[in-house]
């Protein structure tokens, strides 16, 4: 029976937990981390997030967001068809197939445009562009 330095032994096994712990820090479907999508609502309109057809929704005030990811509380395998709606109106202001084709994790950003209404645009997660000003309603 071969007996292993005990020092040797944890050097190994902490080596391990940082390679653990860098593969989960880099996101996306090909198996190195968690695929995530994150939506963020940076406009005065309440919206509805509906991440799959069936899935749960999940309503967004001014400045609120939700982080979904897949693998965890019952989400279907990629992609998902993820739907944005404004709650005072039902206007769909984004629907859209999310981490199809091997994607790297996506985010949903819903801003206000030129003339005052929300709208949402869906790109690769930590994409550049400062956030837009909001002026969102007193409670």
């Amino acid at each position: 029976m071969r007996k292993i330095n005990a020092g040797a032994g944890i050097a190994l096994l902490g080596l391990g937990l940082v390679g653990t712990a860098c593969n989960s820090a880099l996101p996306g479907p090909s198996g190195a981390g968690p695929w995530f999508l994150d939506v963020m609502n940076l406009s005065p309109s309440t919206i509805v997030v509906t991440p799959w057809h069936g899935g749960p929704k999940t309503t967004l005030a001014c400045q609120q967001s939700v982080e979904l990811k897949d693998g965890v509380a019952h989400a279907p395998a990629l992609p998902w068809d993820v739907v944005v709606v404004r709650k005072a109106d039902g206007k769909v202001l984004l629907d859209q197939l999310a981490g199809a084709h091997g994607l790297p994790s996506q985010e949903v950003r819903v801003e206000t445009d030129g003339a005052g209404d929300a709208t949402a645009f869906m790109r690769d997660a930590g994409g550049s562009g400062p956030a837009e000003a909001t002026s969102c309603p007193s409670p």
